[in-house]
């Protein structure tokens, strides 16, 4: 082994090691100085092992190991490391609505990853509701008074009053 590949091989570890805590690794904690940062970025693309992805944000360049992570829990865990609540809510409504397709329980935010307090979240709801460019995040309340987010861009109203309302009371009365 070389000695440029050590630091690099110290690192890979350090990653694995967080992904396996569930926590990503910014770029900015591996690196020394700001100097660093840009050789450090290299380094990791160009000899880091397969399974070291990366993801670019807007703070930092977060890391993780998909042998220890999923990506998709990753990604929750990059929207938080972001800062950016609204965003956060949003983009993960879309993708739930996109890709399972269902709606999102809005309580999932109280909870790992996201760990919001609820006065929190309720706030960051009302901003939602006053963005032009969040305009597809609409809400719908199950039956047992449980809300539900979803983006009709991706469900019709009626498609996600549905499963809203499988979820939070027709799968508990149907075992």
């Amino acid at each position: 082994m070389s000695d440029q590949a050590s630091p690099v091989t110290a690192y890979v570890e350090v990653i694995r090691e967080a992904s396996h805590a569930t926590k990503l690794t910014a770029l900015s904690e591996l690196a020394c100085n700001e100097q660093d940062l840009a050789g450090m970025e290299v380094l990791l693309s160009a000899q880091a092992e397969d399974d070291i992805k990366l993801m670019r944000g807007s703070r930092d360049l977060y890391y993780f190991s998909d042998k220890y992570m999923t990506s998709a829990y990753a990604l929750h865990l990059f929207r938080v490391a972001e800062k950016d609540p609204a965003r956060m809510i949003a983009d993960t409504v879309r993708d739930e609505s996109r890709i399972y397709p269902r709606p999102t329980p809005i309580a999932s935010f109280l909870e790992a990853p996201f760990r919001m307090s609820k006065a929190a979240l309720d706030g960051v709801l009302w901003q939602i509701s006053q963005r032009n460019d969040m305009e597809d995040i609409k809400s719908t309340t199950a039956s047992d008074g449980s809300i539900y987010l979803y983006s009709n861009e991706y469900l019709s109203a009626a498609h996600a009053d549905s499963l809203a309302e499988w979820e939070a009371v027709g799968k508990v009365e149907n075992p």
